[in-house]
């Protein structure tokens, strides 16, 4: 009895939880909450989440969210804008909300969600649904609730994204899975069925998900909630806005959740495989023409390196579909939910059909879907295709030229965190081309566009997947990228004119990882913008007003060669008094702003991928101006960094500084904060250094 008691009271503590967030009236402001102004967990903060409830319900295809937040400065106002995801598989109800003001008064919102656009995370706008709520100011309160229902024939298992860019006094989440005999009507990838339920946690402060079950009942039906998983926590911290953070995808507290057919992770990454090298085999069997393109591209005589160059350039300049927004997902882990009928129909076999919905829902394939799953590479080879067909294409003509050629399908990096204990092949982005000669491996990337042969794109690199054509369940891994494929140079050879201007010629040299990353700016740029892009850069590395003129028409669109831009600029940069003046010898260096100050750090430094620089400026005096002092040369190292400052006078009156730098990190991590502070620290400092000239006046 007292068993049966706690059972009905956690449901009753639950549902009043519920209640206060979703009914009809809202929860209490205490008086602690109208009064304070600040938050000590975290200083500054433009507002702080007072409560947020979300519950995610699969039995009713719906994301049920309370928020309450309180503005602390005028920044905080923007909190006032909420936003939603949109597709046509979602729609927005029992939208409510408020405003109550410092002085007790209430302002409720009448409005709806309407659709508009916000940057992604790769920079690209997105389609999204938001509203505002009416009138807020420093010190009001925001009460805002909704539902999000998903249609009925999909299934989305949630991903609770627990952390915030705010602190969180409390929060609650709550997972309602399909169950009871609903777990066998969940259909996954290849017609397989779900028999598990399970969560990966990644938190902090030992908090965990639970989960509640209530006795099964002999006359209970599929609509019964016999079965949940919860999250309680308080005081969550907010992510540390800091320089060169990773992505925030990557740092904030989550929990996955998922329908397996397995839970044993070797047991499911062995079966992913197997469907992932049936699908590859699928696609890459419907070849023709492959071997006639190859024929037409290399010759026999060709060495195996000049028939997949060749190959490579082919495949690289067909039309690249990869940022089309029809080819993107809606949302992650989306699995089709069919009831027993459905699964009979199918000719699903070997699972007993245990029960379900009493409804059959149909649904037809997009055309985007159904072309997707006929294609292969022969209408690549016409048509062009995604990243990933891209490659599917470059591996098929690779083999066609007699060459061993694989892929890896791995995770973007910039994203997330491959996660071997994650049963989810959701959490794979791409895949790469690798080629083997003499038994090593050449990882190629001809589907990202504007990638250079020899490389892959930065987020891809150092990552994990699964590797084709290996016995067993073998996870591959793509190499670290090396500071020598991503090199800047810069010089400039300029005249020093007596009132302290100096005038002369830029050349801007970009090779390998930035080079692409350029290319790619341009590509998605308007024409009149992209004259622009490299001027505006350069103008934000020299000093004060500079004028700057781009002379040449930089080759876009190559990837064989580097990107090279040449200036005409104007730069004042000389001052002083009476006969001295200051000249800064590292003019690319002027506009650069310190990188690190603040003296401690809570995320790892994430610089995406290493490189080089290599800086050389030349001056030439005029007549009657002499060198008193030049700056002094200099050198600094840490085991993955080295800096170099050298400084000379040549012939003819010229001074000459020369700057080479190293970062052979991508990463750093935060316990390494203090010698990567010091060492930019003083970077920033021998950058800042100046030659001291005398002026003689007759």
């Amino acid at each position: 009895m007292r068993k049966i008691w706690l059972i009905i009271a956690l449901f009753l503590s639950n549902s009043l939880s519920n209640a206060l967030a979703f009914g009809a009236d809202w929860p209490s402001i205490s008086d602690s909450d109208r009064s304070f102004n600040s938050i000590p967990q975290q200083p500054g903060a433009p507002a702080v989440i007072l409560t947020r409830e979300e519950t995610d319900d699969n039995m009713n295809n719906s994301q049920i969210v309370y928020e309450r937040i309180k503005i602390l400065s005028e920044a905080g106002r923007k909190y006032a804008t909420v936003f939603l995801p949109y597709g046509r598989s979602i729609s927005v109800s029992e939208l409510k909300g408020r405003t109550v003001h410092a002085d007790g008064t209430v302002t409720p919102f009448s409005g709806k969600a309407v659709e508009t656009t916000r940057e992604g995370p790769d920079g690209i706008p997105v389609t999204v649904k938001a509203f505002t709520l009416p009138d807020p100011e420093v010190g009001s309160i925001l009460d805002f609730r909704y539902t999000l229902q998903y249609m009925d024939n999909r299934v989305f298992p949630p991903e609770w994204e627990v952390q915030t860019d705010l602190f969180q006094r409390n929060a609650y989440f709550k997972f309602v899975p399909m169950q009871n005999r609903g777990y066998a009507s969940v259909l996954l990838d290849h017609d397989q069925l779900a028999r598990n339920l399970a969560w990966t946690p990644l938190l902090g402060n030992g908090a965990k998900p639970e989960m509640h079950t209530l006795p099964s009942k002999t006359n209970a039906t599929v609509h019964d909630v016999l079965l949940w998983v919860d999250l309680k926590m308080q005081d969550i911290p907010a992510l540390i806005e800091e320089p060169f953070r990773p992505s925030a995808a990557l740092l904030r507290w989550r929990v996955y959740f998922y329908y397996q057919s397995t839970l044993k992770p070797e047991e499911y990454w062995k079966k992913e495989k197997k469907f992932w090298e049936k699908d590859l085999d699928t696609f890459l069997e419907k070849n023709d023409g492959v071997d006639a393109a190859v024929s037409k591209l290399v010759s026999p005589s060709d060495a195996p390196e000049v028939k997949v160059q060749k190959i490579y350039s082919f495949v690289a300049g067909l039309k690249n579909e990869s940022r089309d927004p029809t080819l993107t997902k809606q949302k992650p882990y989306a699995l089709e939910y069919r009831s027993p009928e459905c699964i009979m129909e199918s000719g699903i076999v070997g699972i007993a059909a245990i029960g379900g919905p009493s409804h059959c829902v149909h649904t037809e394939s997009s055309p985007v879907e159904q072309k997707k799953q006929t294609r292969g590479v022969k209408d690549v080879l016409q048509e062009g295709g995604t990243h990933d067909e891209l490659n599917r294409l470059f591996v098929a003509m690779v083999r066609a030229a007699g060459i061993p050629a694989s892929m890896l399908w791995v995770t973007d990096r910039s994203q997330q965190a491959f996660l071997k204990e994650f049963l989810s092949t959701d959490q794979l982005d791409a895949e790469i081309a690798v080629v083997q000669f003499d038994g090593k491996d050449l990882f190629l990337d001809p589907g990202t566009k504007l990638c250079p042969y020899g490389m892959i794109d930065w987020r891809y690199s150092a990552a994990m997947g699964l590797r084709q054509n290996t016995s067993g369940v073998e996870f591959g891994q793509t190499p670290p990228l090396d500071y020598k494929q991503s090199l800047i140079t810069r010089k400039a050879d300029l005249v020093l004119d007596p009132s302290g201007v100096l005038a002369g010629t830029v050349s801007l040299v970009f090779k390998g990882i930035p080079a692409m990353i350029w290319r790619q700016r341009a590509e998605a740029a308007e024409e009149k913008l992209r004259k622009t892009l490299l001027a505006e850069e350069l103008t934000g590395w020299l000093p004060g007003t500079s004028e700057v003129e781009l002379l040449n028409s930089p080759d876009w669109n190559a990837t064989d060669r580097p990107l090279v831009a040449q200036f005409r600029v104007r730069v004042p940069v000389a001052s002083g008094g009476n006969d001295q003046l200051s000249l800064a010898q590292h003019l690319f260096q002027a506009g650069q702003k310190p990188w690190f100050t603040a003296p401690m750090r809570s995320n790892a430094i994430d610089f995406h991928y290493p490189w080089q620089e290599a800086d050389e400026v030349y001056v030439s005096l005029p007549a009657g101006v002499a060198v008193e002092k030049l700056a002094q040369d200099d050198s600094l190292s840490l085991p993955y960094a080295l800096y170099r400052v050298q400084h000379r006078q040549e012939a003819g009156n010229k001074l000459y500084a020369r700057r080479d730098f190293i970062m052979g990190a991508g990463l750093v991590l935060p316990d390494k904060y203090g010698d990567l502070k010091n060492f930019f620290d003083k970077v920033t400092a021998d950058d800042a250094q100046t030659a001291v000239l005398r002026v003689s006046r007759k």
